[in-house]
């Protein structure tokens, strides 16, 4: 009985954070478009047009997150409040894989913690907390294949790891920041393999493997398209 008052009571400060989140980012939400969402926008627009990506308009950044603001504007229009929420939805779905993710590895109580300081410092606009820009994209995809790997990885099922592979691997498309929080993924299965005994390392090293080749797929895939 005490379990579960305990168990509800830190679901309901759960909410409460996802509530004042929703409170501050919907004041926010006709703010006009910057520059990098300008762009993001007009290249989604190309896209939803029929024209790849590269070929009318140029850019640095993998072509990811074109791709999302163009399901962005499909989805609900072409207008900045749109944008705006997405990054919203975006953010609440961020906070909620932080919360789970921390819970896993220290409990509810760091989970709570851990989630309430990401809501904030995403919110901060040192860090261009209030922009939907690419990084916040970056982030779903990358925590949830994280999800899967520190749930998964000592299971028999290769399910887990070929979706954590693929969720990884996109989130490195989206912008290649990504590439940088996806080989910390990466580097944690081969830790395991590492440490696993002379029995168990031939499997994990087996697992392993398929995470690695789940991980190029939409980077080949991706690299076909374009050419």
């Amino acid at each position: 009985m005490i379990e579960t008052l305990r168990t509800s009571g830190h679901r309901i400060i759960l909410v409460l954070i996802l509530l004042s989140v929703v409170a501050l980012r919907v004041r926010l939400i006709d703010v006009p478009l910057e520059r990098d969402e300008g762009e993001y926008a007009y290249m989604a627009q190309l896209l939803l047009q029929g024209i790849p990506p590269y070929t009318e308009a140029y850019s640095m950044k993998f072509p990811g997150i074109y791709f999302i603001y163009a399901l962005i504007i499909m989805l609900l229009g072409q207008t900045h409040t749109a944008i705006r929420t997405a990054l919203l939805l975006v953010n609440l779905l961020t906070i909620g894989l932080v919360y789970l993710i921390a819970t896993h590895v220290g409990g509810r109580l760091v989970g709570l913690a851990s989630a309430l300081c990401f809501a904030l410092m995403s919110m901060s606009y040192r860090v261009e907390g209030l922009w939907a820009n690419a990084e916040h994209f970056v982030l779903p995809f990358f925590l949830s294949g994280l999800l899967l790997l520190v749930r998964e990885t000592r299971r028999c099922s290769l399910w887990p790891l070929i979706g954590a592979g693929l969720l990884l691997s996109t989130a490195t498309l989206v912008k290649q920041h990504g590439a940088i929080l996806s080989g910390f993924g990466l580097l944690y299965a081969l830790a395991l393999v590492w440490k696993a005994n002379n029995s168990a390392r031939s499997r994990q090293f087996q697992k392993t493997a398929v995470l690695l080749c789940s991980f190029a797929t939409p980077v080949l895939l991706m690299m076909v398209y374009l050419i």
